[in-house]
């Protein structure tokens, strides 16, 4: 049996969800069970709600009724429970249509996780098991180290400073805790300010691993926490640990003096925790990804074997379609709402502007803006700010492009042309994938010897464009997706500027171009998220940070290196400028 995840995978830091199914999809991928194309799949695991995706629930009922294909879904907790939002329920309703109606199997990952979802309406009928979730162990491995130097050192992580993470608990421990025998860090967002306990930003995965090799014992406050990730990453970390005594949280922990109830009791559970460390390290037992992968499966593997894939009838497929638009719609009526209102104002601002001289105009504006600020907090400011950044940047980006005539400005003051035309050799042949309006193999065409430069461009606009500012006779701009054209002519060199981080797949990507066309080189160009001092904190703040928000990923260096080491190609050459790496690649 051959299975897939229908899911939406992001690469880089992302929610704990991706992170869990990422490691599952590459254990799988080791034991020879996982399907990479969807329709190759015997089965199809899908996970809670994919917001913004539909077809991540269609796609999978289709091949049901197609094709007889099994259906599994994991579970998390309740959508309003988790939000303190009862509007929410109408996700969870969609969650359970689908799951009694269409699922052979469901997989909740703690028994209060099974508990609440069927007393919401889940049928227990359903073949159903609990698997703990667990992080990928090439990260977060277990330390060997017993002692304890000095103070005692305490962390707790917490990415969404939402009213379920117990703010109040660490407030009071900042206050009540005795700081001569521990030290404690909270790694994350906090809307409570801390006198005794450290703050530090949010970390990648990899960097909180590195991170929690520092302490030793994580404090985990949140409430009803379905199923904790960060605990569960510092548990497989070899970190004792206190939490809550609620939701998921006892059964990832098990020994009910490590919880606490409320205040009165939480140093209690620290102490209990200090005063036993080496025994509660040494005898800590969590499955790892590779035994909590074979659960899974072998789940999965025993209902697929035992019966006929669920029959499910053409007015449960209608209803369940009716329910998705009508969520899409209540989405898309609070939208126009906003849009209308946006237009009325936008007119009635545009009359009120044109009747003012533009110097007072200006004035104005700068003043207002001064007032604004004056009157948010700290963290409203700060936002408020770089949220503006992200709105001017599109505006000078777009304003950029008309004082160019049709062409960017940062082709001029960036030079990255060079760049490429610097690697290039006399009567190559190059392919320029994602080519845009044409500048660059412009550029490539009029200034390097290449022998033929093919660009090849998704949009239509940019293609016309293209063809009507550029007239080279060595330039062909062709319409079309690379990721699924079939190269037949060989290049000697592959231009991707800005293009990868664009893309899902990258590294099958290049391997693949690799494989079809077997290019002397790869000339790349990527952004780099550690281009600027705000980028990771518009992340912290819950902001956009990309400079597209089409972007998949903005790189690390070591998030590119891994990527084309995962194409089977080596890095030649790097140059880190303007915010970006540019490689060749080999």
């Amino acid at each position: 049996m051959k299975v897939h995840i229908a899911f939406d995978f992001k690469d880089g830091p992302w929610g704990g969800g991706n992170q869990f199914l990422k490691a599952l999809r590459e254990q799988w991928r080791k034991k020879g069970v996982y399907a990479e194309n969807f329709d190759d799949a015997d089965a199809y695991l899908t996970n809670a709600f994919p917001t913004g995706n539909m077809e991540l629930f269609r796609k999978p009922i289709d091949k049901k009724i197609k094709e007889n294909k099994f259906i599994f879904y994991r579970l998390d907790g309740l959508y309003y429970r988790n939000r303190l939002d009862e509007s929410q329920k109408k996700i969870d309703d969609v969650c359970m249509f689908f799951a009694n109606n269409f699922v052979d199997g469901v997989i909740y990952q703690t028994n209060w996780i099974k508990e609440i979802q069927q007393n919401y309406g889940i049928d227990s009928n359903i073949s159903n098991v609990t698997c703990l979730n667990a992080p990928d162990d090439n990260i977060f491995s277990k330390s060997d180290i017993l002692d304890i130097n000095g103070k005692i050192k305490l962390v707790s992580t917490c990415w969404a400073p939402n009213k379920r993470k117990g703010f109040d608990f660490y407030k009071y421990l900042d206050e009540n805790l005795d700081f001569s025998k521990y030290e404690m860090t909270f790694l994350g967002n906090s809307p409570v300010d801390f006198k005794n306990i450290k703050m530090k930003k949010p970390l990648s995965s990899k960097e909180l691993a590195e991170e929690l090799k520092n302490y030793n014992i994580f404090v985990s406050c949140a409430f009803d926490e379905p199923c904790s990730n960060s605990l569960i990453e510092s548990m497989h970390m070899g970190l004792p640990a206190v939490g809550h005594n609620s939701g998921g949280t006892p059964e990832i922990i098990k020994n009910s003096k490590q919880l606490f109830n409320d205040c009165g009791d939480i140093v209690s559970a620290i102490d209990y925790t200090a005063s036993n460390y080496v025994d509660l390290k040494l005898n800590m037992k969590l499955k790892n990804i590779d035994k909590v992968s074979d659960d899974y499966y072998q789940f999965m593997l025993e209902v697929y074997k035992n019966g006929q894939s669920k029959k499910i009838s053409l007015k449960s497929v209608n209803k369940f379609n009716k329910m998705l638009n009508k969520l899409n719609k209540d989405e898309n009526g609070g939208k126009l709402v906003k849009m209308l209102l946006k237009k009325i104002i936008n007119r009635s601002l545009t009359l009120t502007f044109k009747a003012l001289p533009l110097r007072f105009l200006k004035f104005l504006v700068k003043k207002g803006f001064l007032v604004l600020l004056n009157r948010l907090n700290k963290t409203e400011k700060i936002k408020y700010l770089l949220e503006f950044d992200n709105f001017t940047y599109e505006l000078q980006g777009y304003a950029s492009v008309e004082y160019g005539d049709g062409i960017h400005s940062k082709h001029r003051h960036m030079k990255y042309h060079d760049f490429f035309i610097e690697n290039i050799e006399k009567g190559e042949k190059i392919l320029d994938i994602g080519c845009g309006y044409g500048a660059l193999a412009n550029s490539i065409a009029t200034r390097s010897e290449c022998e033929k430069i093919y660009g090849v461009e998704i949009d239509p606009k940019n293609v016309e464009k293209a063809k009507k500012i550029f007239n080279h006779k060595k330039v062909d701009f062709v319409l079309g997706d690379a990721t699924k054209i079939e190269f037949e002519e060989q290049f000697d060199v592959i231009v991707l500027s800005n293009v990868l981080e664009h893309l899902k797949d990258r590294s099958d990507f290049l391997k693949k171009l690799n494989s079809n066309i077997n290019p002397d080189r790869f000339l790349i160009r990527v952004p780099m998220y550690e281009r600027d001092w705000r980028v990771p904190l518009k992340e912290e703040l819950g902001l956009d940070y990309r400079l597209d928000p089409t972007h998949e990923l903005e790189y690390t260096t070591e998030i590119f290196e891994q990527e084309i080491k995962n194409a089977g190609l080596s890095i030649e050459s790097t140059i880190y400028k303007w915010g970006e790496v540019w490689a060749v690649v080999r």
